[in-house]
Formats: C-alpha cells, structure tokens, sequence
C-alpha cells in the first residue's frame, strides 16, 4: 500500500507500519484495525495486520508493535516492555485479536 495525501502528488509515499491501503481505496493509508497490529511497511489490506495473540487487549487502531509476555528481548524493538498490546483485565479471558469493544466478552468463572 501507497498513498499520495497532498495535490500534485507524483511520487506515492509508502503507508507506514500499522497502516494499510487497499488498491482503489482512499488516497490515504488506513489503520489496522484493533485487535491486530503490524511492523511492516506498504500493506494492501486490512487481513495482512497480524492478529494479537490470545491473553491480550489490542485496543488502538494502527498498532504497530505487539509482543507477549515472554519476549523480554528488546533488541529488535519489538518486545513485552514496548508492545502497545494490554493484558487481558484481571477477572477475564481474551481470545486472539481482542479489542477494546470485546475485551469484556469472556468472563472467568469465580
């Protein structure tokens, strides 16, 4: 994905981590959706934007990093301390690619 966001435009500007832009779409690059992220560049659709893992809340739109508890390794700069991803809140489960709207879906029983 592409995008040219001003008049005159001859050289598209690639659409950035966590954007997409679907060809005939807007001129502008969208976000993903929540309850999926990515860290890749130039995607074409909304299904390229990886789902977030189970146990976790992705509740913004164009996250751009995710990364579970267990990846403690910030090398890369993708990991647990970074990651825009939230834990599942306490009383309740999450399933794989939790939103803001749905993170209230799954009640744990007492």
């Amino acid at each position: 994905g592409f995008e040219c966001p001003r008049d005159e435009t001859f050289e598209p500007s690639m659409c950035g981590p966590g954007l997409f832009r679907a060809l005939g779409a807007s001129i502008f690059c969208d976000p993903c959706p929540q309850g999926t992220w990515s860290n890749l560049t130039a995607l074409k659709s909304a299904e390229e934007c990886k789902k977030c893992a189970a146990r976790y809340a992705c509740t913004i739109l164009g996250m751009m990093v995710f990364a579970p508890i267990e990846d403690q390794d910030c090398s890369d700069n993708i990991c647990y301390q970074l990651s825009q991803g939230l834990d599942c809140p306490e009383g309740y489960a999450c399933d794989v690619a939790t939103t803001y709207y749905t993170q209230f879906d799954l009640e744990c029983a007492a």
